[in-house]
């Protein structure tokens, strides 16, 4: 029985990154700013790569991705998430650097509560292997080929008050030490997540599909419950009624 429960729950995804992927994530992260200096970065920058190259690895484990950091987009949209989906979606990626060579689901993971206002829809959150940088919370990933997709959680039901662990809480890590916690943030066990699909993201066309059909019928138009009404015009042609189905 406790074999079959755990068969049930989010096991992380293990991924292997090539070195292109890595030379890119370096790139990448040179056009953002310098945070050696900044009290609220706990690796004081040294985090970058390893959050560029977790974008990277997720963008291209997608298959309906319309735009990431490296396309032209606005600051502002930057600023709120990291992919955006073709069916619109946006994602924010959080990733960690990981020194270990498994990523069991009882493993943690977070979001800072200095900003939750960011609006995207759903968190991906991703773990890279790497060797701890001496005198920082950073990792060089470098020499490694290994990440874990751990998996995906809507924002609304990640940033939720019994999540939020505040700084300078003492918790018993995983490794059965006690861990003191350096900033405010929510936090989700992976086997808590949902898994992250490739199709994730994809721009259904529900006419062509036949998930949706379109009803002329004016009788049928009047007397309807349903609240998903059209109208088009084609030329000089104009139709208009509620999608079925």
């Amino acid at each position: 029985m406790k074999r079959s429960k755990e068969l049930m729950q989010n096991q992380a995804l293990l991924v292997n990154f090539t070195r292109g992927q890595y030379e890119r994530a370096v790139a990448r992260s040179k056009q953002h700013p310098d945070r050696s200096g900044d009290p609220q970065s706990i690796t004081r920058g040294r985090g970058l790569i390893t959050g560029c190259l977790g974008e990277i690895i997720v963008e291209d484990y997608l298959e309906h991705v319309r735009a990431c950091d490296d396309d032209e987009r606005e600051m502002k949209d930057k600023y709120n998430f990291d992919v955006l989906l073709q069916d619109g979606t946006t994602l924010e990626v959080k990733s960690k650097g990981h020194g270990v060579s498994d990523c069991p689901s009882f493993y943690d993971c977070s979001v800072s509560a200095i900003n939750p206002r960011q609006k995207a829809d759903y968190y991906v959150f991703v773990r890279i292997h790497g060797r701890r940088i001496k005198g920082s919370y950073g990792f060089d990933h470098s020499q490694s080929s290994k990440a874990w997709i751990c998996g995906i959680k809507a924002k609304e039901e990640m940033i939720k008050p019994e999540r939020l662990m505040k700084r300078g809480t003492v918790i018993r890590n995983s490794s059965n030490f006690d861990y003191v916690a350096k900033s405010s943030c929510y936090q989700i066990k992976i086997s808590e997540l949902e898994a992250l699909r490739k199709d994730f993201g994809e721009k259904i066309d529900l006419m062509t599909s036949g998930q949706l059909e379109f009803e002329t019928d004016s009788s049928k138009f009047v007397d309807s419950f349903e609240n998903e009404f059209f109208f088009v015009q084609d030329r000089e042609e104009q139709f208009s009624g509620f999608y079925k189905g």
